[in-house]
């Protein structure tokens, strides 16, 4: 698979792991259902057909959304197809404003034809203009977004779409419905931490009951075993199945360790100049990967202090304890907690969204229990509660 040389084969390819948040992995495994479930419908989208649904993405950091998207983009950029293609960020959408203007900057209508200033003013600050905002002018706007869909689709990918507000996700939401209901071909895939999941319910537009929505977990052992095996065997390195087995096991299907084990492999390989990896490596590169995770884990702690700290630590030693519970009673849990600490109840459910927010707990879609967001997390925060941990 490689060329001969020096006999550091690996050293002649450049790191195919990508272990930052955010970025495309060199294998993207486990997710072939998703990228088919997705294609169903910008797909359609893309050959002019009006699709009933959106897509809602969810999980936890680190478990590939952004990865998928740009998965998508990619495939529909190598078909050629004849479409408006945007993946962006939510981090400006704040209000039903900020939605509409990005809504009409991708699709190209320029801002000073759709929202076309009344009259012009001078004042002691200088000239300003008075904004037509009347149901004319926004339907003027429709009228062009409905245009330039039919004549060219419009396909949508928003990451970290759990950062938009309330107000703007159901204006986006809702403005799509309407260019598809006026025979636009659009649609807008969602992508974001768990907390997106409620963010349809909060928008008022019944996301729930009309949208294609999944969730993305833990990887399974195979596809785990695919994500770091077959990028080190494009580059030419094998390992053998023992050591693979150590390492399925250590990253326990979270495909941000498991990027961060393939680049230490490749790494060695590279300067070592092995083309098969073994037992002898994982045992090398093992103490640098606990370190590794522990400090994931401390940056997820550290925004716990106090009395929030003592609670989080006491959640997870039931947990560890008495295993995973659903959320109704997860909640009478931290309300007997929150009693003992004599503060009130009615901060338990923020604390609980809490807990989601910072990669300690999440509910996959399908599954009625609260499930841990990183491997071993919860084990982590159980034992910073034994004596000798200090804040």
């Amino acid at each position: 698979m490689g060329k001969e040389g020096n006999g550091k084969l690996a050293g002649l390819f450049g790191n195919p792991f990508t272990p930052g948040y955010g970025r495309r992995p060199p294998h993207l495994a486990g997710r072939e259902s998703q990228i088919y479930d997705i294609f169903k419908h910008v797909g359609a989208t893309a050959n002019g057909e009006l699709v009933a649904r959106d897509v809602l993405i969810y999980g936890p950091r680190g478990s590939g959304k952004t990865a998928l998207l740009r998965e998508i983009a990619e495939k529909l950029e190598n078909l050629g197809v004849h479409t408006t293609l945007e993946l962006m960020t939510a981090t400006d959408m704040q209000s039903a404003e900020d939605a509409r203007r990005e809504l009409i900057g991708v699709v190209g209508q320029p801002l000073w034809e759709a929202l076309k200033p009344q009259e012009w003013g001078l004042d002691w600050r200088g000239v300003q203009a008075k904004w037509q905002r009347g149901e004319l002018s926004r339907n003027d706007v429709r009228k062009g977004l409905v245009a330039k869909c039919k004549s060219k689709p419009l396909i949508l990918l928003i990451d970290e779409a759990h950062l938009m507000s309330p107000a703007a996700c159901g204006e986006l939401l809702n403005e799509m419905l309407t260019i598809r209901g006026r025979g636009g071909p659009a649609i807008v895939v969602l992508a974001g931490k768990p907390q997106l999941a409620e963010l349809g319910n909060l928008s008022q537009v019944s996301f729930l009951e009309r949208g294609e929505i999944m969730s993305l977990g833990l990887l399974d052992e195979q596809s785990s075993g695919d994500a770091v095996r077959i990028p080190l065997g494009k580059a030419g390195i094998g390992i053998a199945e023992t050591a693979l087995r150590r390492v399925i096991s250590e990253c326990q299907g979270y495909p941000q360790f498991l990027q961060l084990w393939g680049s230490a492999l490749w790494q060695r390989a590279s300067e070592l100049g092995k083309k098969m990896l073994d037992d002898s490596d994982i045992t090398e590169v093992d103490p640098v990967m606990r370190l590794e995770r522990e400090e994931i884990y401390l940056g997820r702690f550290a925004g716990w202090k106090g009395a929030d700290r003592e609670l989080l630590v006491d959640i997870a030693n039931h947990l560890v304890r008495d295993g995973w519970e659903e959320r109704p009673k997860l909640e009478a849990i931290v309300k007997s907690i929150l009693l003992r600490q004599n503060r009130e109840s009615d901060e338990c459910a923020a604390l609980v969204d809490r807990m989601v927010e910072s990669d300690f707990l999440w509910r996959p879609r399908g599954q009625p229990r609260m499930l841990p967001a990183l491997p071993s997390f919860v084990s982590f925060v159980s034992k910073q509660g034994e004596p000798g941990y200090s804040d």
